[in-house]
């Protein structure tokens, strides 16, 4: 896929690639819900042009979520980044980008499970 864009939806939901750009606006979600290292700006450089592994949703040309997949062994990938602005939470768009995130994965995806992103992963 060359146009960054892994899928739209008829609403103005749009998946696409995440770029550098979008790295500050993710780290700040993600930090803010918890406390973590983040070395995002790195890896987004060594994935480079891929358009694969690294995700942004936008509607409406507004950034309201992000997710980041990456394989860590054979049959085995690791999400991480998933992050969705509380005015849309529960509205269907976390799910949609996962949907985008496993249909890119042929393996098991095991994502961050600590309590501060229940929220965001609809189990509050």
């Amino acid at each position: 896929m060359t146009s960054g864009v892994s899928r739209e939806w008829d609403d103005g939901f749009v998946v696409r690639r995440m770029m550098r750009r979008d790295a500050d606006k993710v780290i700040s979600w993600f930090c803010a819900v918890s406390a973590t290292s983040v070395d995002l700006h790195v890896a987004l450089d060594v994935a480079g042009d891929v358009d694969e592994g690294f995700y942004v949703g936008e509607l409406n040309g507004e950034l309201v979520a992000s997710a980041a997949l990456i394989a860590v062994a054979d049959g085995l990938s690791y999400g991480s980044m998933f992050y969705v602005d509380d005015r849309f939470r529960h509205s269907g768009i976390g799910r949609r980008i996962i949907d985008v995130m496993e249909a890119t994965a042929d393996n098991a995806i095991v994502i961050d499970a600590h309590s501060e992103l229940e929220a965001m992963q609809g189990l509050k």
